[in-house]
């Protein structure tokens, strides 16, 4: 690593655990996991719970809606269910 401070990424984080280590792992983990994380989640894993109690260390949060016709991804603003964000056709 020579020294870089390199981004942490963390696909599919919340994916197989229980609420109470999901809480854990949102509440103390994420926090502190680096200087810059990158969490991929699925729309099941991340609640707006657990999104708001991520909220004071999010810097900014997209969703990618992919569409199976044309084989192309969208990229928007905003988690998937709140307002603004893309939704998959």
């Amino acid at each position: 690593m020579a020294g870089n401070r390199l981004p942490t990424v963390i696909d599919t984080p919340l994916g197989r655990l229980d609420s109470r280590h999901r809480e854990h792992l949102v509440d103390r983990y994420f926090p502190n996991a680096g200087r810059q994380v990158l969490l991929l989640s699925t729309d099941e894993e991340i609640d707006e719970n657990l999104l708001n109690r991520l909220r004071p260390s999010i810097a900014q949060s997209y969703v990618l809606a992919h569409d199976d016709t044309t084989f192309t991804t969208r990229v928007g603003k905003g988690y998937w269910w709140t307002e603004g964000a893309l939704h998959a056709v």
